[in-house]
Parts: C-alpha cells; structure tokens; sequence
C-alpha cells in the first residue's frame, strides 16, 4: 500500500515589480541565494557534488536540491508575500485581528456582502480610490502601509505551484531563463542587448553587484500561477 505524500504549502516574498511580471505572465521562474553557501567538493563529467557545512558526505547537485531546498518540490505550492494596505479603519488592528474580527462577524475575509468586508490593497497594483464596487471613501482611506513580511495567508492573492527546483550558480544562467525571470517585455530598454543583461542589472540593484560578482549558489524555483 502506497502513502500519498503530503502537499506543503509556503511563504514566499515578492517586490512589487516582480508581483506585476508574475500577474502578467511574464515571470515563471525566481532565484534565491542559498543560505549557507554549500561547499564545493567536486566537479567531473557527471556534474557538481556540494555538501553543507553541517554535513560530511557530499552529494550531486540533483540530490542537493531534493534534500534542502527551503521551497518545497515539484507540486507544492508557495503563497506570495507583497506590501499591502487595508481601510484607514483597521490601522489599529493587527492582521489576526482582523481576521478575527471579520470571522466572529460572520464574513469570510473578502466578502463584500452589505459592504461588510476587509477591503485590501495591494501596492504593486498602485494607489487607487476604488475597492471593488466600493469607493474607498466608504471606508475612510487607505491606511498604513504593512509591509510584505506582515502578510499573513489569508491576505495573499497569488498561489504558485512549484513546477521545478535545481541548483547551479548565479551566472550560469541562460538568456531562456532570463526570460522566464520576468525580464522580457515590449518596453525592453534599449541599453539592454540580452535578457540576461537585464536579469544582471535587476539582481545587482537588489542583492548588490557584490552579489553578482560573488556568483553565489542559488535555489532557481519554477513555478506556475495557479
């Protein structure tokens, strides 16, 4: 008798600019430095082995990625931390809060049923005066910004099913994934020449060229908007 294995789902954060790229199909792909770095032990015609700093044996990239990967495998999913909003009139409240609010009210966080609702916004979006069919006046303004960290599950828009985990280093990648990173669309700048020149650039302004030049080990996780 076989065990179904069990689905996991997990947090993951995103910028406002790669939310976007993710909402408009443009992004299928991200890529985190691994923490620790693995040490490399060996590198032959069969590949890399890596192992941990706290492990003795080494192992194949492949295996690596299916041991300690923080983001889960093919078929889990992970749930997309952004910098959100809510009214003016729950700034006081803590995000459990308002759930529990909403919930002992009797609402599902979300439904608008009589304008009983939590009305959200999400800033990669951009600032607007409307929630739905309602005019943000009807709940005062939009109130503090909370930042993405602070997004519990149940404010998340975006599920992403992990369509696949490796690892490699940062500057292998090919301008095929560059693409699949988000950096393509039909405003490409010009002073970009390739995808991965963008990618370069877009990384740099986030982790710092130190980073880039470093060519860190890095999780590349696959996805597909669900």
């Amino acid at each position: 008798m076989t065990t179904a294995t069990a689905v996991k789902e997990r947090p993951i954060l995103f910028s406002g600019p790669m939310v976007r790229a993710i909402l408009d199909s443009r992004k299928t792909q991200t890529r985190r430095i691994i923490k620790p770095q693995p040490i490399t032990w060996k590198h032959d015609e069969r590949g890399f082995e890596l192992k941990r700093t706290d492990e003795h044996r080494p192992v194949f990239a492949d295996t690596f990625a299916k041991n300690y990967s923080p983001y889960g495998q093919p078929g889990d999913f992970l749930w997309v931390r952004e910098t959100w909003k809510t009214g003016c009139n729950l700034d006081k409240y803590s995000p459990k809060q308002i759930r529990e609010k909403y919930e002992d009210a009797g609402y599902r966080l979300g439904d608008r049923a009589n304008g009983k609702c939590c009305p959200m916004l999400y800033l990669a979006n951009g600032e607007h005066k409307r929630w739905g069919d309602y005019d943000i006046a009807d709940f005062g303004e939009w109130g503090k910004t909370r930042v993405s960290i602070h997004m519990p599950r149940w404010a998340s828009r975006i599920t992403l099913e992990i369509t696949g985990v490796r690892v490699e280093q940062l500057q292998d990648i090919t301008e095929h994934d560059a693409w699949m990173e988000g950096c393509h669309d039909s405003t490409i700048p010009t002073k970009y020449k390739t995808s991965v020149a963008w990618f370069h650039e877009l990384w740099s302004s986030i982790n710092g060229p130190a980073s880039w030049i470093a060519n860190p080990w890095v999780w590349v996780v696959g996805f597909r908007r669900v």
